[in-house]
C-alpha cells in the first residue's frame, strides 16, 4: 500500500474529494464524496476505514498506520518551496503604504529569530516594484532628454541649462501632494514623469530663440534680454493652458478621484513653480555656462 493512496483515502473521507458539478437556479455546486458523519465519531474509528492496495485486495487502516492525536495547522502553504505564514492587513485612515511597510520591515529585522525570513507578497511587492520601476524610467528619461538636447542644440553645456529647471518642478510637485496631505504613490509619480515634458518645454524655448539671436551677431548678455521678453507670452500661454488642464484632476470627485489628485497635483504644483523661476533660473544658467563653450560663428 504506498503512502499516496492511504493521503487520498484521508483527504477524501475526511475533507471530503470533488466528483463534480450541477447547477441549480443559475448557481453551481459541488457534488462532494466523503464519509458519513457517523463513521468519523473518534480517532478509533479511523482504523475501520479499508485502503486498497496494489493488487486491489482491501487492507484495515489499523494494519498501516498508527493513530496519534494532537494539534497541527489545517494547510501548510509554501512560497519558493520554503514553509509560509501569510500576514494581511489593511491601512489605517491617514496612514501610508511606504511608511507602514517600513516600520513593519524595522520591527521584523529587529524581531525574528535566527532561521527565520520574511519578503513581500500580493500589493506590498506590487508597491515596491512599482516605486523602483519609475525611478529607473525617470532616470533613463532624462538622459535620453539630454542627449537629444545635445544634439538639437549642437552642445553638450546648454542642455544642463534647460535641465536645471526639472528640480524646481520637483519642488513645485512635492509641495502640493504636502498641502493636500497626499503621499507620493504610483499616480503621482506618473504624474512627475509627464511633468519633466512640461517644465522642460518652457526652458527649450528659452534657450533655442536665446540661440537665435546669438547667431544673428548679438552678445550672450543682449541675446537673454531681447529673447526673453519675447518668449515670455508663448510661455505664459502654453503654462496656463496646462494648469487648466491639471484642474479637472484636482477637483473631480467621481469614480477614481483618488487616482487622479494626486497626478493633477503632481502636473499643477510643479508646472507653476517651474514656470515662475525658470524665467529667472535658465537664463541665469545659460549665461554662467556659455563661458564653457567655443565661440560661435557669426551669420
Amino acid at each position: 500500500v504506498s503512502a499516496q493512496s492511504v493521503g487520498l483515502l484521508l483527504a477524501a473521507g475526511v475533507g471530503g474529494f470533488v466528483q463534480g458539478r450541477y447547477t441549480v437556479e443559475g448557481r453551481r455546486q459541488d457534488i462532494r464524496f466523503k464519509l458519513d458523519e457517523s463513521q468519523l465519531r473518534s480517532a478509533a474509528d479511523l482504523q475501520n476505514i479499508y485502503v486498497r492496495n496494489l493488487v486491489g485486495n482491501l487492507i484495515p487502516l489499523g494494519e498501516l498506520v498508527e493513530v496519534r492525536e494532537g494539534s497541527a495547522v489545517q494547510s501548510i502553504s509554501r512560497i519558493n518551496r520554503q514553509r509560509a505564514i501569510g500576514v494581511f492587513g489593511n491601512l489605517g485612515p491617514g496612514q501610508s503604504q511606504g511608511e507602514v511597510l517600513r516600520e513593519i520591515q524595522d520591527y521584523l529585522n529587529s524581531s525574528l529569530p535566527s532561521g527565520y525570513s520574511y519578503g513581500l507578497e500580493g500589493s506590498s511587492a506590487g508597491f515596491s516594484e512599482s516605486m523602483g520601476g519609475p525611478t529607473l524610467a525617470l532616470l533613463i528619461g532624462l538622459m535620453t532628454a539630454y542627449l537629444l538636447l545635445a544634439v538639437q542644440f549642437n552642445s553638450f553645456v546648454q542642455p544642463i541649462s534647460v535641465l536645471m529647471a526639472l528640480p524646481f518642478s520637483l519642488s513645485g510637485a512635492f509641495l502640493a501632494l504636502w498641502i493636500w496631505g497626499v503621499s507620493l504613490n504610483m499616480f503621482s509619480f506618473i504624474g512627475l514623469v509627464v511633468l519633466m515634458g512640461i517644465a522642460k518645454k518652457n526652458s527649450i524655448l528659452l534657450v533655442e530663440f536665446t540661440n537665435q539671436m546669438r547667431e544673428r551677431g548679438g552678445k550672450v548678455h543682449e541675446a537673454l534680454l531681447s529673447a526673453c521678453p519675447l518668449r515670455l507670452r508663448p510661455i505664459l500661454m502654453t503654462s496656463v493652458a496646462t494648469l487648466a488642464e491639471a484642474l479637472p484632476l484636482m477637483l473631480g470627485d467621481g469614480f477614481g478621484s483618488e487616482t487622479r489628485l494626486p497626478m493633477g497635483l503632481s502636473i499643477f504644483g510643479g508646472t507653476l513653480l517651474s514656470t515662475l523661476l525658470t524665467l529667472y533660473v535658465t537664463p541665469s544658467w545659460y549665461l554662467i555656462l556659455s563661458r564653457l563653450e567655443k565661440k560661435r560663428p557669426v551669420k
